[in-house]
């Protein structure tokens, strides 16, 4: 199974006998990341709490997004689903949240092990050419002109931010081109503009466009201000009211842009790393792109702004 171009680890299922009947738990490297509880033998319905009260069955939260939902005996389900209910068996709710934990997790599972594991699914493809391509590619590359542990940081930057990985070459070439430069995280910032292409379509929808939010211009003079006041200029960090002021503008501006979910926030570059940092740090998981991000081909709407004032 891939996700985003990683390949996930195998997944073992093993017994717990000090967890109740039913219930289970989601570990990654050992640590606890997802827990519920499933009945077997019956079905959950998911819907609006009207829709849901009108079933007999127990009430419960749903593991995944902890929405409302109901345990219904297995031939009450057609009933439930022209109820206006959504219907989903225990072996889909374990399925669902495996993959939500996954999403969340993704740097955590892109380990050294993984990472040469994904370099090596690349020189054993079925195409002879292309393998032995990517061998003499991959081979010339690491470790003599890109170093492993910072193509293992990169990567687990980009996945971070969920941003496909699937094209591992450009992300090398991009990584040998900055090689020079110390910074871990100035490199990632230039590796993204290489990808912008990529970057660009995975935000657009089927018409080529992009939903943003901008910042308004009135943002800088504050960021300026609180680069004077903690010693850090360009960029590098804000102070708490700052910071809060951000995270509240942010979050009336995403429920009024789009409710669904589906907006961008567009950045100056050099302010788009931290304020990916402060809304990611807050649960506030709307992608950000700097305007180098963003293709020429693209067309951008712009559906709102995170006022400054």
């Amino acid at each position: 199974m891939e996700v985003v171009g990683l390949i996930l680890p195998d997944v073992r299922i093993t017994d717990a006998e000090d967890l109740p009947p039913g219930d289970y738990q989601i570990r990654v490297q050992g640590v606890v990341r997802g827990r519920g509880s499933l009945r077997p033998n019956e079905v959950l319905a998911l819907g609006p709490d009207q829709v849901l009260q009108a079933l007999p069955g127990a009430a419960v939260r749903e593991p995944v997004y902890s929405s409302p939902a109901r345990w219904i005996a297995r031939d009450m389900q057609d009933e439930a689903a022209t109820g206006g209910a959504t219907v989903v068996t225990p072996m889909e709710v374990l399925s669902t949240h495996l993959m939500e934990v996954v999403k969340a997790n993704l740097s955590a599972l892109m380990t050294l092990g993984a990472m040469q594991r994904q370099i090596e699914e690349l020189k054993s493809l079925s195409d002879p050419v292309r393998a032995e391509r990517n061998r003499r590619y991959f081979d010339g590359m690491i470790p003599d002109k890109v170093a492993p542990e910072t193509l293992l940081a990169i990567l687990r930057a980009l996945l971070d931010e969920r941003l496909s990985i699937r094209n591992l070459p450009l992300i090398v070439d991009a990584i040998c081109e900055f090689r020079q430069i110390e910074s871990i995280e100035t490199i990632y910032e230039l590796v993204r503009k290489r990808l912008r292409g990529q970057i660009t379509q995975q935000y657009c929808d089927d018409a080529g466009r992009i939903a943003a939010l901008q910042l308004h211009p009135g943002w800088e003079a504050e960021f300026v201000r609180a680069d004077a006041e903690t010693g850090r200029a360009g960029g590098g960090a804000m102070t708490p009211a700052l910071s809060q002021k951000l995270l509240e503008r942010t979050r009336r501006a995403l429920s009024l842009a789009d409710p669904a979910g589906r907006t961008v926030i567009v950045a100056p570059d050099h302010r788009r790393r931290m304020l990916r940092a402060v809304l990611g740090s807050n649960g506030v998981g709307v992608p950000v792109l700097g305007l180098e991000e963003i293709d020429p081909g693209a067309q951008l709407d712009l559906v709102g702004t995170i006022e400054a004032a």
